[in-house]
């Protein structure tokens, strides 16, 4: 499966499990009215500012203090997408639910991309996508677009693998490392039963003289080895 295809499993999974969304893009919310309210107001003010200029950073909140979009994620990442979206319609929920819905699309994507290259493999790619998008763990997160936009973590490192270079980890020598290890465990295991029937042939040895009884307890007296 190619990542088209993917992102479009991506997609349907996704509007399959926030479907009761859908209909309500422009004027509901998913989960609580707290942080996603406030990220929205966030989205809303990054298009209506010129990023990172002083007015930018004097998010209208908290007066007469100043600074305030420092006190809170600025959401720049999500710019290229929601800010559009804020100038063509004026609805900042809209732009929300629409970044909302893109990010497990997105997270997943990233993640193929990353898989694809570590592994050389289009099912795991996908597989590896599929479950970073939908981890359980992004069910407490519903609230944080911050948090459940995450795709540029697995950017981020498909960039530092190319950037080191494939010869930095090869697959090959680590799985052939993997197997020397494995053989080695096993030489050393095959030693511990070594060691093991020496041990029990002493202890044979050492009861046929007396110097050990049934219960394997120690007599006094001397024990011939040959």
């Amino acid at each position: 499966m190619g990542i088209g295809s993917a992102a479009l499993v991506y997609a349907a999974v996704t509007a399959l499990i926030f479907r009761n969304l859908l209909p309500g893009l422009a004027t509901h919310i998913y989960s609580d009215l707290g942080d996603t309210l406030l990220n929205a107001s966030i989205l809303a003010w990054n298009a209506k500012q010129l990023p990172l200029t002083e007015a930018w950073w004097n998010f209208p909140s908290f007066a007469p203090l100043t600074g305030v979009t420092s006190f809170t994620e600025h959401l720049l990442l999500l710019y290229p997408i929601a800010s559009p979206i804020v100038w063509a319609t004026g609805n900042p929920i809209l732009a929300y639910n629409v970044v909302f819905l893109l990010s497990p699309v997105l997270n997943g994507v990233a993640t193929y991309a990353l898989a694809r290259e570590l592994t050389q493999s289009r099912a795991a790619a996908f597989i590896a996508g599929l479950a970073f998008a939908f981890a359980p763990y992004q069910s407490v997160q519903l609230s944080h677009i911050q948090e459940m936009m995450s795709f540029g973590m697995p950017i981020a490192l498909l960039g530092l693998h190319r950037y080191v270079g494939p010869a930095a980890f090869d697959f090959a020598q680590a799985r052939k490392a993997g197997h020397d290890v494995r053989g080695r465990d096993r030489d050393r295991a095959r030693g511990g039963h070594g060691v093991q029937r020496v041990f029990d042939d002493v202890r044979q040895r050492a009861r046929e003289q007396g110097a050990v009884d049934g219960h394997g307890r120690e007599r006094v007296g001397r024990l011939d080895v040959d």
